[in-house]
């Protein structure tokens, strides 16, 4: 069960990575673009 699993990782993450890296770059920029809104916002105020 466990070799099966393994091989079975590896093999969807060799499909979803791409997935998964396009996801957490979406996330990191929109967290980034919010933080960066709040910061302009703090200075004007």
């Amino acid at each position: 069960m466990i070799p099966d699993y393994l091989t079975f990782i590896r093999f969807q993450d060799k499909r979803n990575l791409i997935y998964i890296y396009a996801i957490g770059l979406i996330l990191i920029a929109f967290i980034g673009r919010m933080q960066g809104l709040l910061f302009h916002q703090r200075i004007l105020v």
